[in-house]
């Protein structure tokens, strides 16, 4: 817990039969509806970006969930972009947001499509997206965040950090409980 800064954690699962499209983004969305400040951002999703709203089928009344489904009849992957820009703007227009993005190796291509738009949004917004992933993999794998991350650093729309990888000892010390004020 950090005060003044609403953080939200989402992490890309590796599948085998397929990738559940903005699968990061709708788990930190669902963390941040259940905290703090849950309720407004109900609402501001309903008015905002309806789009998202009804992925979470169990913060809706029944009635609303269906004129939302009207609503959102035919809407595309572009709106779903818009729309959680948007959104994400108004949670940050309240506070620092903190989006952290686990194992990205493992990203959908829509996922992907979203760190663009908002590498590329114009407006301020007080918005940080910190994403993890194994540079080893998303080189080998020739996959779009390695286009993506490039293109973002041509830019100077993102910082790249590698980390070097844990000693024995380093690891050793994790598992005792030694470090865990360091990591």
């Amino acid at each position: 817990d950090v005060p003044g800064i609403r953080i939200a954690r989402g992490q890309c699962v590796e599948g085998y039969g397929g990738r559940e499209a903005y699968y990061p983004m709708l788990e930190a969305l669902r963390q941040l509806c259940q905290g703090r400040g849950g309720d407004s951002l109900v609402q501001t999703l309903a008015s905002c970006a309806p789009t998202w709203l009804v992925q979470f089928p169990a913060l809706m009344t029944s009635e609303h969930r269906a004129t939302l489904q009207r609503e959102i009849l035919g809407a595309t992957r572009e709106r779903m972009l818009r729309e959680i820009g948007e959104v994400l703007e108004v949670i940050a227009s309240a506070g620092p947001l903190l989006l952290v993005f686990e194992d990205l190796h493992w990203v959908d291509s829509s996922t992907v499509d979203l760190l663009s738009a908002l590498a590329r949004r114009r407006g301020p917004a007080k918005l940080l997206v910190l994403g993890t992933y194994r540079p080893a993999d998303v080189a080998i794998s020739n996959l779009p965040l390695n286009s993506l991350t490039q293109d973002l650093l041509v830019h100077h729309l993102c910082r790249e950090i590698a980390l070097q990888p844990l000693t024995e000892a380093e690891v050793a010390e994790y598992l005792t409980g030694g470090a865990s004020e360091t990591l």
